[in-house]
């Protein structure tokens, strides 16, 4: 829990660091944003297939641990 915690942490300090980049170098914010949502689609995008697995097996009746466990 303690990795996850950092991890979430330090990411929110990267996009803090990239927003503040980007307004420094004269991209604006809604330039910046939009860019952001065609990386978000691309990510959903890819991540999808996975995603539907994940849902189909929950929903069969296999649990979290047991899906990250590979049973």
């Amino acid at each position: 829990m303690a990795f996850y915690l950092s991890t979430c942490l330090a990411l929110a300090a990267m996009v803090t660091t990239v927003l503040s980049a980007a307004v420094t170098i004269g991209f604006g914010v809604s330039q910046f944003a939009s860019g952001l949502y065609d990386i978000t689609a691309a990510w959903w995008i890819a991540f999808a297939p996975f995603v539907c697995l994940f849902l189909a097996r929950i929903s069969r009746g296999c649990t979290v641990p047991e899906h990250v466990m590979g049973r």
